[in-house]
């Protein structure tokens, strides 16, 4: 069963707002949590069904390392 956060709507924008944002600014660096999440694995969710899951945030971090080691010099 997928998830549907009533988050959602705003989250969507927001993602294409700082996607604008970062391919107008080589300093800014966006990623998509979306990459990571399985929204059929609840075990990725805290219990409210909302909020990512500590193996989720593992996973989310582990994103953002990994895209940051790709823009980060040396």
């Amino acid at each position: 069963m997928a998830i549907r956060s009533p988050c959602a709507p705003a989250l969507t924008a927001l993602s294409r707002r700082l996607a604008v944002l970062a391919k107008r600014d080589a300093r800014v660096i966006c990623v998509d949590a979306k990459d990571v999440i399985d929204p059929a694995d609840l075990s990725l969710y805290d219990p409210d069904l909302t909020h990512p899951s500590r193996a989720d945030a593992a996973l989310i971090g582990d994103l953002i390392a990994h895209r940051m080691a790709q823009v980060s010099p040396g």
